[in-house]
């Protein structure tokens, strides 16, 4: 959750937990942060409660990173625009990510019920398979409303899991900026729904994150 980072501290406080890490990476898209919740799943020793953001469906991501870490690979997440400063592998360029973009945007004109319904699968085999190793999960969506009007589609119905706050209807920033959360004046040339939350004004997300965690363990 990015817009959490900062204060991961205060959420592991909220939870009784003694120990806490982010696997936060800005602009991840849903794949890579799947893909490194089951990574560091199986690499942990201690049972963990991963807290999940989603991010938008329209963010994939490619393995054409010059520089290969160790635990992300060398895959690149990406979006409608290529990310700046990236020192790409020798077989890809900034004409390469542009005619990327182009085909992907084109891909997605008429599929976000196609693609929303591999997210919904891909979050419950990540669900399942974290739970059968002790593991629990949460999570939400952050702001992308472009699936919103297929929610109440029985074809989505598997996303009523204890684990998706409601079925992926709530928003984290919605709400936030419903209760009184003020936007990074950086992000003021974005759209509303989008603009990341001030680090100090996520008390409300933090809140809500607690309270339906511990709701959902005591039912």
């Amino acid at each position: 959750m990015w817009h959490l980072n900062n204060k991961i501290g205060i959420l592991a406080n909220r939870l009784q937990m003694s120990d806490m890490q982010s696997l936060v990476v800005t602009g991840s898209c849903n794949s890579r942060i799947i893909r490194t919740t089951i990574k560091d799943s199986y690499q942990t020793t201690q049972p963990t409660l991963y807290i999940i953001g989603l991010s938008f469906l329209g963010r994939t991501e490619i393995p054409v990173n010059a520089e290969v870490d160790q635990f992300e690979g060398s895959w690149m997440s990406i979006q409608n625009q290529p990310p700046p400063n990236v020192n790409y592998c020798v077989s890809w360029n900034n004409s390469d990510s542009d005619m990327f973009i182009r085909l992907k945007l084109k891909s997605e004109v008429f599929s976000v019920a196609d693609r929303l319904e591999d997210l919904m699968f891909r979050l419950l085999a990540m669900i399942n398979d974290l739970k059968s190793r002790g593991h629990q999960v949460c999570i939400f969506r952050q702001a992308d409303d472009v699936y919103h009007n297929l929610l109440d589609d029985s074809k989505f119905a598997l996303l009523n899991q204890p684990e998706i706050v409601q079925g992926l209807k709530w928003g984290a920033l919605e709400y936030q900026y419903k209760n009184g959360a003020k936007f990074d004046p950086r992000d003021s040339h974005l759209e509303t729904n989008i603009r990341h939350v001030l680090a100090d004004d996520t008390n409300s997300l933090i809140e809500f994150i607690t309270d339906y965690i511990g709701k959902r363990d005591s039912a």
